[in-house]
């Protein structure tokens, strides 16, 4: 597992937007980490192919930010339920204040609205 995590490490130091995409990707899920060094370089199939290209090319940041939104992040702002109602999942609370909602942790991500 973590020689696995590491070639993606390092597959993801090949972009040449290297200090963006490393910080978007690695604020994921390691599922997630893995979808999105997928979609870094769509043309390998995964990070041994793209260290073994000396030439591999990434996506830009701004199409990683967008593939993110779309893919990743779950837009719970017209959920058919009251997010701020702690009766509605007693053992998890209310969605606004979970931990594992992106928007309830602005420090590690501030681009996400609350």
């Amino acid at each position: 597992m973590l020689a696995r995590r590491d070639k993606q490490v390092r597959a993801c130091g090949r972009s040449t937007t290297l200090p963006r995409l490393k910080t978007r990707k690695a604020r994921k899920h390691p599922g997630d980490q893995r979808r999105a060094l997928q979609e870094c370089f769509p043309h390998h199939r995964n990070a041994s192919a793209v260290l073994k290209d000396k030439r591999a090319e990434a996506v830009t940041v701004r199409e990683l930010r967008g593939w993110i939104a779309r893919e990743i992040h779950l837009d719970l702002t017209n959920a058919p339920f009251d997010r701020q109602d702690e009766k509605l999942l007693p053992s998890a609370g209310a969605c606004s204040r979970c931990p594992r909602q992106t928007g309830s942790n602005p420090l590690l991500f501030p681009e996400i609205p609350r």
